[in-house]
């Protein structure tokens, strides 16, 4: 299996159209499509017809230009978010384990956490398959 290659596109409306230009390929290549997702899909048809390679190994990261630094914002905000979640989640099992360690009962441990019984029954069977060097037993 061949993994896609990456190339970069800018995209900008033109009337009804989104106008390409990929530059980095063949001394650029230009296509349009209606919709982003056209003028993703065209210059990814576009591109594997120049470079004589099958469109699924082709991967297009569309620049719509004049929103790149909001766009960059967006992704930054986002995986930002993403990881305060992942962050949570294991905080999350690491206090229900830390909780649980004490001897306090699943309806206890609930009740402080804000969460079901059932719920802490979950996060503690996730805490009991996480590995043992990483969990952090401390007092809640």
């Amino acid at each position: 299996m061949t993994v896609p290659t990456t190339y970069t596109a800018r995209a900008e409306r033109s009337g009804d159209w989104w106008a390409v230009s990929i530059d980095d390929v063949a001394g650029g290549i230009h296509t349009q499509g209606r919709t982003v997702r056209e003028a993703r899909r065209m210059a990814a048809d576009a591109i594997a017809a120049v470079l004589d390679v099958p469109v699924d190994t082709v991967n297009v990261d569309l620049v719509i230009e004049g929103t790149s630094a909001e766009l960059k914002q967006l992704r930054t905000a986002r995986e930002a978010a993403r990881q305060a979640a992942r962050d949570e989640g294991e905080a999350l099992t690491d206090a229900v384990a830390a909780l649980l360690h004490t001897g306090m009962s699943q309806r206890d441990a609930g009740d402080i956490l804000d969460l079901s019984h059932q719920r802490i029954s979950q996060l503690a069977s996730a805490a009991d398959r996480k590995p043992k060097r990483t969990r952090k037993l401390q007092g809640a």
